[in-house]
């Protein structure tokens, strides 16, 4: 069925088309096979509508969340319920920003792994449990369950990313000993999302 001009040729139309996408979840690439979307037939361009662009995320998510053994949005709904949190208690409890909790919760968002490890310790071991852990982290913590708390420091990812699986450096662990028990973490800098054409 074609569906309008190509805006990135001359004489082009677009027409509907399936094939397999690949989309950013958690900077990780998800291939998304079977994806509806728009191709010109006269010079390829790709195009999908936000209809199509919000199945594919839908797809990717799940898929993400298979790979990776992660909790799904009404496993999180059903933990925060059960340990008697509002969205904004549980994001300020696990140092998140505030809209964190609600964008897992409808499927906008995936939690990573370190911190599906977290989600997990709440519901198994309860607030206080997890409240206390975060607050008497140290160096030597940091050390021993770096896959848990790699996601609250500032500028380490791509340390950890080539490192894997070992440990902090010198210097960033005593930066974390200099923070000592009970201070609040540095939340990283949000990255910028990969920008899609939308029709």
């Amino acid at each position: 069925m074609t569906t309008g001009d190509c805006v990135e040729c001359v004489g082009g139309m677009m027409r509907d088309a399936v094939g397999t996408t690949t989309t950013d979840v958690n900077r990780e690439k998800i291939a998304v096979p079977r994806a509806h979307h728009l191709a010109c037939e006269k010079c390829g361009a790709v195009q999908y509508t936000s209809e199509q662009m919000g199945l594919v995320e839908v797809r990717a998510h799940l898929t993400y969340r298979e790979k990776h053994h992660l909790l799904s949005p009404d496993d999180v709904v059903a933990l925060r319920e059960q340990a008697g949190l509002s969205q904004s208690a549980m994001a300020t409890l696990l140092r998140l920003d505030i809209d964190t909790v609600s964008r897992w919760e409808t499927d906008r968002n995936v939690q990573t792994t370190s911190q599906d490890l977290l989600l997990r310790v709440l519901r198994d071991d309860g607030a206080e449990h997890l409240r206390g852990r975060l607050e008497n982290m140290t160096a030597d913590a940091i050390e021993k369950h770096v896959s848990i708390e790699e996601w609250q420091v500032a500028g380490t990812q791509q340390a950890l990313d080539d490192e894997r699986p070992g440990i902090l450096d010198e210097k960033m662990a005593a930066w974390m000993e200099s923070l000592g028990p009970g201070k609040p973490l540095p939340m990283p800098k949000p990255t910028a999302g990969k920008k899609v054409r939308r029709r």
